[in-house]
């Protein structure tokens, strides 16, 4: 099993998203400089690296220089900061692309550049250290279409605050740092965060707040999803809200048997997503049958939101009946009210999450009360989430 990196360098995980760049709406040729020479006489870029045009060749690709023994000087890393930022931002992601020759060093300054550029794009980001390969794809259609949905939705500009001093931002998939009770390191890293960012000169304690977290429970169990779910909330005191989407399948996915038919499969030039998968009857999610396999077939999709309670607590139990605990059906029929009542609640957390760091920070008066004024709305077009499947 290759060794993963994720989330600042550290090599344990195998997912990394940068949710905040934008999609590409057109290709661009990608192109490294050929040759250079470094001080010690290495060569510390080399490949005339292309992204293959022919969207049906498989193996697509592009070469991103080749490792030597030395290491980079300033000046090269960011040319390839530079070209790698260009090529998250213009890479056609309809299909999967394979960045060869990839170094950890490679890897590093393209998460340093993620956090300090704030693209815009929702794109998945894989790395596989021992082949050195960067995998470049859009996020899962099915398992993040709704936090991608909920991301573009939450609105914070009417609030009336500063937004260079304090700011709401959603991550998919980014880690969250805490210290355990016998002093060492932990990180959770949930499917979805909302935190608030406090970056005025006067902050009083770390600058990310996380405010929300969601899980996705589809490829395992609700329990498995809610336990994780738990072990955030522990870590995480200053979680308001914590919610799991639900997506069930009948019959469960497994992969095909390796008979005629795959094989004929498997033989067709490759196809783009659009083109592979049929087109379904308007509101349904399935089942997607292709080559007389079911390749998926999503059943029921629910909801389960918990929101603390007064005295500060969040407990996530699927068993509980009380206000704090909101369940929803999104399909195949549309029952959200009570999702929407906890969403409004949860939304008012948010304000006074932030009338508290204002406050804390000893912030001007005036600038607090514009904030206590406004109200916080989060409606939800659940119609366009479940298309968004």
């Amino acid at each position: 099993m290759p060794t993963r990196i994720s989330s600042k360098i550290e090599i344990k995980r195998k997912d990394i998203y940068c949710p905040k760049t934008r999609l590409p709406s057109q290709h661009k040729e990608f192109i490294l400089p050929k040759s250079t020479k470094n001080c010690l006489g290495g060569e510390a870029l080399g490949g005339n690296g292309k992204i293959l045009n022919d969207p049906h060749d498989v193996a697509d690709y592009v070469k991103i220089g080749t490792e030597t023994l030395f290491r980079l000087p300033e000046q090269y890393l960011n040319i390839i900061q530079d070209q790698i930022l260009s090529l998250l931002v213009d890479l056609p992601l309809d299909t999967l692309q394979v960045i060869e020759q990839f170094t950890t060093d490679h890897f590093a300054i393209l998460l340093t550049a993620i956090a300090e550029e704030y693209l815009r794009s929702h794109a998945k980001l894989t790395y596989l250290e021992e082949d050195k390969k960067l995998l470049v794809m859009q996020p899962s259609s099915t398992h993040e279409a709704f936090i991608v949905a909920l991301t573009s939705i939450i609105f914070t500009n009417s609030i009336g605050h500063n937004p260079y001093n304090y700011n709401f931002s959603s991550s998919l998939n980014k880690s969250l740092f805490y210290t355990q009770p016998d002093g060492s390191s932990g990180r959770a890293i949930p499917d979805y965060q909302l935190v608030m960012e406090n970056n005025s000169n006067r902050a009083p304690g770390t600058p990310l707040i996380p405010k929300w977290i969601g899980e996705v429970s589809f490829t395992v169990s609700p329990s498995y999803t809610r336990k994780h779910l738990r072990q955030v909330v522990k870590s995480q005191p200053s979680v308001d809200l914590a919610f799991m989407i639900r997506i069930e399948e009948l019959p469960k996915w497994a992969s095909p048997s390796k008979d005629a038919r795959m094989q004929k499969l498997r033989s067709q030039p490759f196809r783009a997503y659009k083109d592979f998968i049929p087109a379904l009857p308007a509101g349904s999610l399935g089942p997607v049958v292709v080559e007389e396999f079911t390749w998926i077939s999503i059943t029921r999709v629910t909801f389960e939101l918990y929101l603390h309670c007064p005295d500060g607590h969040l407990v996530v139990d699927g068993s509980l009946q009380d206000d704090y605990l909101a369940r929803g059906i999104l399909f195949p029929t549309v029952a959200m009210e009570n999702v929407n009542l906890l969403l409004s609640k949860a939304s008012e957390c948010l304000i006074q999450s932030l009338i508290s760091e204002m406050e804390a920070s000893q912030e001007d008066v005036q600038a607090i009360k514009q904030v206590c004024r406004s109200e916080a709305r989060l409606e939800v077009p659940w119609d366009l989430v479940l298309r968004s499947f």
